[in-house]
């Protein structure tokens, strides 16, 4: 944005603000507590505001479709500010409120995999895949956790059933040249990277992956010996020391 359209923005967001301030203050209902709360989010130094105003909305309903919108936003809110267990809760009540809703297993498994707790982070991105295959995200964040944690071949046949589920993803396929990669396999590596950019020439990160692939191949190279001499470097050396012991020292002959 321009100068005068970040001016702009920021007074139609003060204004917003005035009025759902007033409006509350005539009727104090959830959904513009809500509302408030949605608004200050935007702003990571009001976080604490907004989560006021979620805890108030949560207060003023029994709507479980409500609720639902309440704990997650709770829930997001706590990872921003690193609070994993308290998000972890929220992220829960979610999953309680709608156990069929993939984002809050998702969430779940976020929350736990930044507790270091890998076991139940893998059981609940397990649950998001089982709910929605299609989501590409829920495949590579599983396998990325595999990854952190040196677990390749792991990580591998996650991708590999995420492209069985999902055949025309180039994003899996570059996720899968990363792992393929790590055990030195750079021949099916570089397949996979050329058929991502064939499917999508856009994706930014087969080329950040290519780069990643020519890094660990040339870790892979034998270092060269320092002693080391080039090739008949030594038989010249023998032989100039020969060919100075038979020539005569200078001044021989001289009367």
């Amino acid at each position: 944005m321009t100068p005068k359209k970040d001016e702009a923005f920021e007074q139609y967001k003060n204004l917003a603000e005035a009025s759902l301030r007033e409006a509350l203050a005539l009727d104090n209902d959830y959904l513009g507590h809500m509302l408030l709360a949605e608004l200050l989010k935007e702003n990571p130094e009001r976080l604490d505001e907004a989560e006021d105003n979620l805890n108030q909305a949560k207060a003023l309903t029994a709507n479980e479709d409500m609720l639902l919108t309440i704990e997650n936003g709770l829930g997001e809110i706590a990872m921003e500010q690193a609070q994993y267990p308290k998000a972890l809760q929220h992220f829960q009540s979610v999953a309680v409120i709608d156990p069929t809703n993939a984002v809050a297993w998702y969430n779940i498994a976020e929350a736990y995999n930044l507790l270091e707790q890998v076991e139940e982070a893998e059981i609940n991105y397990a649950r998001a895949i089982a709910l929605e295959p299609e989501i590409i995200d829920y495949f590579t964040a599983l396998s990325r956790m595999h990854m952190e944690h040196g677990q390749a071949s792991k990580a591998r046949l996650v991708l590999e059933e995420g492209l069985r589920i999902n055949p025309d993803s180039a994003q899996l396929r570059a996720f899968l040249a990363l792992a393929v990669s790590e055990s030195g396999d750079y021949r099916k590596a570089e397949e996979l990277l050329d058929e991502a950019e064939l499917l999508d020439p856009e994706l930014d990160m087969v080329e950040m992956y290519r780069l990643l692939l020519n890094v660990n191949k040339t870790r892979q190279l034998p270092a060269v010996k320092k002693s080391r001499q080039l090739p008949g470097l030594k038989s010249a050396k023998k032989r100039a020391s020969k060919e100075s012991r038979t020539q005569s020292p200078k001044g021989d002959g001289l009367v």
